[in-house]
């Protein structure tokens, strides 16, 4: 299904997508002029600590998924103190000033052996990763605004800061549903587990979730 076919009536009104008038038609195919719109329409920004609460509402809002074990006494939300280490490499998609998915990571210690030394006391001129790795927790987009390659741009977003940051690998908690998304980039699953997840406290149907873990090596020449 193509971008033009899949948008949602809310999202087109949105979006102001109506029928292509002749202008639009000027600049190419309805697929173009939507995927346009959408572009300009949309912008990421990364979590701070002022905006770290809307990651709890996402995550129940966009997933199957239970997080209520991190409230404490009754509260409606959790204490974002808890949330703040996710402020590193966490960020948010706006459709203009509208927030609507999130690609909430966390950064782990990860301790790249690098490539062998070609002779003693010789480097192979490569300049070593940062000893941390990226973990992507979860890339949640609302209902309505699916179908656009939002996550994808959450990614994209996400893989760009790491290769800034020199790290050698991402990480990528996935379910039967997200591995098909993960396995497309060009992660492969590992045994390899990088934080512990029980400490997350996710839960469907009551039950704790233990999730796939992928990993993708970033080329640092790319």
């Amino acid at each position: 299904m193509s971008i033009a076919e899949s948008l949602s009536q809310e999202l087109s009104k949105k979006l102001s997508i109506g029928s292509v008038h002749s202008k639009s038609q000027e600049a190419g195919s309805r697929e173009e002029y939507v995927q346009s719109r959408i572009n300009r329409a949309i912008h990421i920004h990364d979590l701070t600590k002022h905006t770290i609460r809307q990651a709890w509402i996402f995550l129940n809002n966009a997933t199957k998924y239970d997080f209520n074990d991190h409230k404490q006494d009754g509260s409606e939300f959790p204490e974002a103190t808890a949330y703040y280490k996710y402020a590193k490499f966490s960020s948010i998609v706006y459709l203009y000033n509208f927030s609507v998915g999130i690609c909430l990571c966390d950064v782990v210690k990860y301790d790249w052996t690098g490539q062998p030394k070609k002779g003693i006391g010789k480097s192979n001129g490569k300049i070593k990763p940062e000893p941390f790795a990226v973990v992507i927790l979860c890339i949640a987009v609302l209902p309505t605004y699916r179908g656009v390659n939002l996550s994808r741009k959450l990614y994209d977003h996400t893989m760009n800061k790491a290769i800034e940051a020199r790290f050698h690998k991402i990480f990528a908690l996935a379910d039967a549903e997200t591995e098909g998304f993960y396995n497309k980039l060009g992660f492969t699953k590992t045994d390899y587990e990088p934080l512990d997840q029980s400490e997350l406290k996710v839960k469907l149907n009551g039950t704790p979730c233990q999730f796939t873990v992928m990993e993708y090596t970033i080329n640092q020449g790319q």
